[in-house]
């Protein structure tokens, strides 16, 4: 291992990147553990936030100042989730549509 390269103390499976340094305490995290900590800030959707998990100071960091593979990995993670959810809407929306189906077919045979 490289003396500028340090193991991620929370996961203990990637090296920290300096840029997720807490602007407070200067602990640094790596990418992936990032990613898990990133809270959009809606008031002003170019920055984003994060909650050091060392010393819980909110640390607010422009996009512009992330990597790129974090951002890549953070959307990436992101649609996976979004995706998820879209495929159980479409289930239920499903389901519905076959009991709406069922119940017109009835309705129509009481007539």
């Amino acid at each position: 291992m490289n003396e500028n390269e340090i193991e991620c103390v929370i996961c203990l499976d990637n090296n920290i990147d300096i840029k997720n340094n807490c602007s407070y305490c200067k602990n640094g995290i790596c990418n992936c553990c990032c990613n898990k900590l990133i809270d959009r800030t809606f008031a002003n959707l170019n920055d984003i936030s994060y909650i050091c998990p060392f010393c819980k100071v909110r640390n607010y960091k422009k996009w512009d100042n992330i990597d790129n593979s974090i951002i890549v990995n953070y959307f990436n993670e992101n649609e996976k989730k979004l995706q998820k959810e879209i495929w159980k809407y479409k289930e239920i929306i499903w389901d519905k549509d076959v009991e709406i189906n069922r119940l017109k077919r009835l309705l129509y045979k009481s007539i």
